[in-house]
Protein backbone atom coordinates (compact mmCIF):
# COMPACT_ATOMS: atom_id res chain seq x y z
CA UNK A 1 0.00 0.00 0.00
CA UNK A 2 1.35 3.45 -0.57
CA UNK A 3 3.00 5.12 3.14
CA UNK A 4 1.38 8.27 3.27
CA UNK A 5 -1.63 10.49 2.56
CA UNK A 6 -3.50 9.86 -0.83
CA UNK A 7 -4.19 13.31 -2.66
CA UNK A 8 -6.15 11.33 -5.83
CA UNK A 9 -7.46 9.07 -7.23
CA UNK A 10 -9.00 8.35 -10.87
CA UNK A 11 -10.53 5.58 -12.58
CA UNK A 12 -9.58 4.58 -16.05
CA UNK A 13 -11.72 5.71 -18.72
CA UNK A 14 -10.73 3.25 -21.57
CA UNK A 15 -13.36 0.44 -22.64
CA UNK A 16 -12.81 -3.03 -20.91
CA UNK A 17 -10.50 -1.11 -17.99
CA UNK A 18 -13.07 0.19 -15.82
CA UNK A 19 -11.85 -2.03 -13.02
CA UNK A 20 -8.52 -0.13 -12.58
CA UNK A 21 -7.20 3.26 -11.34
CA UNK A 22 -4.75 5.10 -10.45
CA UNK A 23 -3.62 6.67 -7.38
CA UNK A 24 -1.50 9.76 -6.06
CA UNK A 25 0.45 9.88 -2.61
CA UNK A 26 2.56 12.03 -0.70
CA UNK A 27 5.34 9.00 -0.50
CA UNK A 28 6.45 10.72 -3.96
CA UNK A 29 4.63 7.41 -5.75
CA UNK A 30 1.62 7.00 -8.28
CA UNK A 31 -0.25 3.48 -8.42
CA UNK A 32 -2.25 1.56 -10.50
CA UNK A 33 -5.16 -0.73 -8.73
CA UNK A 34 -7.18 -3.94 -10.33
CA UNK A 35 -10.36 -3.75 -8.25
CA UNK A 36 -12.00 -7.48 -8.27
CA UNK A 37 -15.66 -7.24 -7.21
CA UNK A 38 -16.51 -10.42 -6.68
CA UNK A 39 -13.75 -11.37 -4.75
CA UNK A 40 -13.88 -8.06 -2.25
CA UNK A 41 -10.19 -7.68 -3.19
CA UNK A 42 -7.73 -5.20 -5.13
CA UNK A 43 -4.09 -5.63 -6.39
CA UNK A 44 -1.53 -2.94 -6.99
CA UNK A 45 -0.29 -3.76 -10.78
CA UNK A 46 1.93 -1.36 -11.17
CA UNK A 47 4.24 1.80 -8.72
CA UNK A 48 5.81 4.45 -10.68
CA UNK A 49 8.67 6.01 -8.07
CA UNK A 50 10.44 8.27 -10.63
CA UNK A 51 9.42 11.84 -8.55
CA UNK A 52 11.14 13.12 -6.46
CA UNK A 53 7.71 14.90 -4.27
CA UNK A 54 4.26 14.33 -3.57
CA UNK A 55 2.45 12.92 -6.33
CA UNK A 56 -0.32 15.59 -6.19
CA UNK A 57 -2.77 14.70 -9.04
CA UNK A 58 -2.98 11.40 -11.66
CA UNK A 59 -4.63 10.94 -15.12
CA UNK A 60 -5.02 8.63 -17.49
CA UNK A 61 -4.92 9.44 -21.45
CA UNK A 62 -7.95 9.42 -22.25
CA UNK A 63 -7.37 6.52 -25.25
CA UNK A 64 -3.65 5.51 -24.33
CA UNK A 65 -2.37 3.25 -21.78
CA UNK A 66 -0.64 6.39 -20.39
CA UNK A 67 -0.46 8.39 -17.20
CA UNK A 68 0.17 11.82 -16.41
CA UNK A 69 1.24 12.87 -12.81
CA UNK A 70 1.75 16.48 -11.54
CA UNK A 71 4.07 16.63 -8.23
CA UNK A 72 5.84 18.64 -5.76
CA UNK A 73 8.91 18.68 -7.46
CA UNK A 74 7.96 21.16 -9.88
CA UNK A 75 7.67 18.23 -12.92
CA UNK A 76 4.66 16.54 -14.44
CA UNK A 77 5.73 13.29 -15.94
CA UNK A 78 4.28 10.78 -18.62
CA UNK A 79 4.57 7.63 -18.14
CA UNK A 80 3.61 3.85 -19.25
CA UNK A 81 2.53 1.05 -17.32
CA UNK A 82 4.05 -2.24 -19.40
CA UNK A 83 1.19 -4.36 -20.12
CA UNK A 84 3.52 -7.78 -19.85
CA UNK A 85 3.97 -7.38 -15.87
CA UNK A 86 2.09 -10.55 -13.88
CA UNK A 87 -1.03 -8.67 -12.73
CA UNK A 88 -1.22 -10.62 -8.81
CA UNK A 89 1.54 -9.11 -6.62
CA UNK A 90 -0.41 -7.11 -4.22
CA UNK A 91 -4.09 -8.14 -2.17
CA UNK A 92 -5.69 -6.02 0.31
CA UNK A 93 -9.21 -6.67 1.75
CA UNK A 94 -11.29 -3.43 -0.09
CA UNK A 95 -14.17 -4.09 2.78
CA UNK A 96 -11.28 -3.23 5.69
CA UNK A 97 -9.85 -0.12 5.85
CA UNK A 98 -5.96 0.04 4.91
CA UNK A 99 -4.86 2.48 7.82
CA UNK A 100 -6.42 0.62 10.71
CA UNK A 101 -3.86 1.29 13.83
CA UNK A 102 -4.74 -2.13 15.46
CA UNK A 103 -4.30 -4.28 12.38
CA UNK A 104 -1.22 -6.17 12.64
CA UNK A 105 0.51 -6.74 9.08
CA UNK A 106 -0.30 -10.12 7.13
CA UNK A 107 1.05 -11.67 3.96
CA UNK A 108 -2.20 -9.83 2.31
CA UNK A 109 -0.97 -6.48 3.58
CA UNK A 110 2.86 -6.93 2.23
CA UNK A 111 3.76 -5.57 -0.87
CA UNK A 112 5.16 -8.15 -3.41
CA UNK A 113 6.06 -5.92 -6.54
CA UNK A 114 9.00 -7.14 -8.40
CA UNK A 115 11.87 -5.11 -9.94
CA UNK A 116 9.72 -5.17 -13.17
CA UNK A 117 6.62 -3.72 -11.70
CA UNK A 118 8.26 -1.09 -10.74
CA UNK A 119 8.78 1.91 -12.65
CA UNK A 120 11.15 4.67 -12.33
CA UNK A 121 11.73 6.71 -15.30
CA UNK A 122 9.32 8.38 -17.60
CA UNK A 123 8.71 8.53 -21.31
CA UNK A 124 8.82 12.48 -20.87
CA UNK A 125 9.17 14.72 -17.87
CA UNK A 126 8.09 18.15 -18.34
CA UNK A 127 9.90 20.78 -16.85
CA UNK A 128 9.35 24.50 -16.40
CA UNK A 129 7.28 25.74 -13.61
CA UNK A 130 8.75 27.46 -10.36
CA UNK A 131 6.60 25.95 -7.70
CA UNK A 132 4.79 22.95 -6.86
CA UNK A 133 3.02 21.36 -9.90
CA UNK A 134 -0.47 21.15 -8.66
CA UNK A 135 -2.39 20.14 -11.15
CA UNK A 136 -2.45 18.22 -14.39
CA UNK A 137 -4.67 17.27 -17.45
CA UNK A 138 -5.22 16.40 -20.96
CA UNK A 139 -7.16 18.14 -23.02
CA UNK A 140 -10.16 16.04 -24.80
CA UNK A 141 -8.08 14.59 -27.70
CA UNK A 142 -5.05 13.88 -25.59
CA UNK A 143 -2.98 15.92 -27.57
CA UNK A 144 -2.43 18.30 -24.83
CA UNK A 145 -1.28 18.50 -21.24
CA UNK A 146 -2.60 21.77 -19.20
CA UNK A 147 -0.44 22.09 -15.78
CA UNK A 148 -1.12 24.02 -12.92
CA UNK A 149 1.12 25.35 -10.36
CA UNK A 150 2.05 27.38 -7.03
CA UNK A 151 4.01 29.80 -9.31
CA UNK A 152 0.13 31.04 -10.30
CA UNK A 153 0.85 30.10 -13.98
CA UNK A 154 -0.96 27.46 -16.09
CA UNK A 155 1.49 25.41 -19.27
CA UNK A 156 0.04 24.11 -22.17
CA UNK A 157 2.56 21.11 -23.51
CA UNK A 158 2.14 19.49 -27.09
CA UNK A 159 3.12 15.92 -26.82
CA UNK A 160 4.22 16.27 -30.43
CA UNK A 161 7.08 18.38 -28.93
CA UNK A 162 7.18 18.61 -24.98
CA UNK A 163 10.60 19.61 -24.70
CA UNK A 164 9.08 23.44 -23.90
CA UNK A 165 5.53 24.45 -23.00
CA UNK A 166 3.82 26.00 -26.39
CA UNK A 167 1.85 28.81 -24.22
CA UNK A 168 2.44 30.03 -20.30
CA UNK A 169 -0.91 31.99 -18.90
CA UNK A 170 -0.24 34.30 -16.24
CA UNK A 171 -3.43 35.71 -14.49
CA UNK A 172 -4.47 34.18 -11.33
CA UNK A 173 -2.90 36.15 -8.17
CA UNK A 174 -2.52 32.56 -5.94
CA UNK A 175 -1.93 29.10 -6.48
CA UNK A 176 -3.73 27.38 -9.35
CA UNK A 177 -5.33 24.22 -7.59
CA UNK A 178 -7.58 22.52 -10.35
CA UNK A 179 -7.61 22.78 -14.56
CA UNK A 180 -10.96 21.55 -16.29
CA UNK A 181 -10.61 20.76 -20.19
CA UNK A 182 -13.56 21.75 -22.28
CA UNK A 183 -14.96 18.20 -23.41
CA UNK A 184 -15.08 18.65 -26.91
CA UNK A 185 -13.18 22.05 -28.00
CA UNK A 186 -10.07 21.44 -27.02
CA UNK A 187 -8.96 25.53 -27.70
CA UNK A 188 -10.83 26.68 -23.92
CA UNK A 189 -10.15 25.62 -20.79
CA UNK A 190 -11.15 26.91 -17.03
CA UNK A 191 -8.94 27.01 -13.93
CA UNK A 192 -9.31 27.82 -10.44
CA UNK A 193 -7.12 28.83 -8.00
CA UNK A 194 -6.47 30.26 -3.93
CA UNK A 195 -7.30 33.87 -5.83
CA UNK A 196 -11.10 32.87 -4.66
CA UNK A 197 -11.78 32.87 -8.95
CA UNK A 198 -12.68 30.83 -12.05
CA UNK A 199 -10.83 32.20 -15.08
CA UNK A 200 -11.62 30.71 -18.38
CA UNK A 201 -9.27 30.90 -21.41
CA UNK A 202 -9.00 30.56 -24.80
CA UNK A 203 -5.92 29.67 -26.48
CA UNK A 204 -6.99 31.43 -29.99
CA UNK A 205 -7.77 35.18 -28.04
CA UNK A 206 -5.05 37.35 -28.04
CA UNK A 207 -5.38 38.04 -24.26
CA UNK A 208 -6.16 34.20 -23.26
CA UNK A 209 -8.15 35.60 -20.77
CA UNK A 210 -11.50 35.97 -21.47
CA UNK A 211 -13.99 35.65 -18.62
CA UNK A 212 -13.92 35.66 -14.96
CA UNK A 213 -16.18 33.97 -12.21
CA UNK A 214 -16.66 35.60 -9.15
CA UNK A 215 -18.84 34.31 -6.45
CA UNK A 216 -16.17 32.13 -4.08
CA UNK A 217 -15.19 33.63 -0.76
CA UNK A 218 -12.39 31.61 -0.16
CA UNK A 219 -10.09 29.50 -2.81
CA UNK A 220 -11.12 27.61 -5.27
CA UNK A 221 -10.00 24.05 -4.86
CA UNK A 222 -11.99 22.02 -7.57
CA UNK A 223 -13.57 22.76 -10.56
CA UNK A 224 -14.98 20.55 -13.55
CA UNK A 225 -17.64 20.03 -16.31
CA UNK A 226 -21.02 18.17 -15.69
CA UNK A 227 -20.27 15.13 -17.76
CA UNK A 228 -23.55 15.28 -19.07
CA UNK A 229 -24.02 19.43 -19.47
CA UNK A 230 -20.89 20.62 -20.97
CA UNK A 231 -22.55 23.97 -20.41
CA UNK A 232 -22.10 23.70 -17.31
CA UNK A 233 -18.89 23.86 -14.69
CA UNK A 234 -18.76 22.75 -11.11
CA UNK A 235 -16.96 24.53 -8.66
CA UNK A 236 -15.55 23.78 -4.78
CA UNK A 237 -14.51 25.98 -2.24
CA UNK A 238 -12.40 26.74 0.95
CA UNK A 239 -15.66 28.52 1.87
CA UNK A 240 -17.74 25.68 2.31
CA UNK A 241 -19.89 26.08 -0.52
CA UNK A 242 -20.12 23.97 -4.38
CA UNK A 243 -21.42 26.03 -7.12
CA UNK A 244 -22.76 25.09 -10.53
CA UNK A 245 -22.46 27.66 -13.25
CA UNK A 246 -24.19 28.59 -17.12
CA UNK A 247 -20.74 28.96 -19.00
CA UNK A 248 -23.00 30.75 -21.71
CA UNK A 249 -24.31 33.51 -19.60
CA UNK A 250 -21.62 33.08 -16.90
CA UNK A 251 -24.02 33.08 -14.22
CA UNK A 252 -23.99 31.01 -11.11
CA UNK A 253 -27.29 28.36 -11.40
CA UNK A 254 -27.01 26.64 -7.98
CA UNK A 255 -24.98 27.31 -4.85
CA UNK A 256 -24.81 24.00 -2.56
CA UNK A 257 -24.26 24.97 1.36
CA UNK A 258 -21.78 22.49 3.58
CA UNK A 259 -20.11 22.47 6.65
CA UNK A 260 -16.64 21.70 5.53
CA UNK A 261 -14.29 22.70 2.85
CA UNK A 262 -14.72 21.42 -0.41
CA UNK A 263 -11.15 19.90 -1.43
CA UNK A 264 -12.85 17.63 -4.39
CA UNK A 265 -15.98 16.19 -5.15
CA UNK A 266 -17.15 13.54 -7.89
CA UNK A 267 -20.10 12.90 -10.50
CA UNK A 268 -21.80 9.49 -10.93
CA UNK A 269 -20.87 8.92 -14.76
CA UNK A 270 -24.94 7.19 -15.11
CA UNK A 271 -26.29 10.29 -13.67
CA UNK A 272 -26.49 13.33 -12.32
CA UNK A 273 -26.07 12.77 -8.83
CA UNK A 274 -22.63 14.40 -7.47
CA UNK A 275 -20.70 12.68 -4.88
CA UNK A 276 -19.49 15.08 -1.71
CA UNK A 277 -16.82 13.71 0.45
CA UNK A 278 -16.86 14.27 4.22
CA UNK A 279 -14.56 15.09 6.95
CA UNK A 280 -16.86 12.59 8.94
CA UNK A 281 -15.63 9.69 6.82
CA UNK A 282 -18.52 10.21 5.24
CA UNK A 283 -19.94 11.20 1.72
CA UNK A 284 -22.65 12.78 0.85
Amino acid sequence: MQRDIIWDVRWCPHEGESDLFVSGSADHTARIWKVDTEAHTMSVLWSYSGHDGSVNTVRYHPTKNIICSSSGDRTCHIWKPSLSNSLKEYQSNCLRSLNRENDEETPSHRSLLSESQIITKPLIKLIAHQGFVTTGEWSADGSQIFTGSQDATIKVWDMGDASKPMFTFPGHDSTITSIACHPSNTNLFYSSSQDKTIRMWDTRASSYMINVLHGHEKGVSHVMFDRHNPSVLISGSDDCTVKLWDVKTLQCLVTIHTSYVMNHFSQSPEDDMLCIPSRNASAE
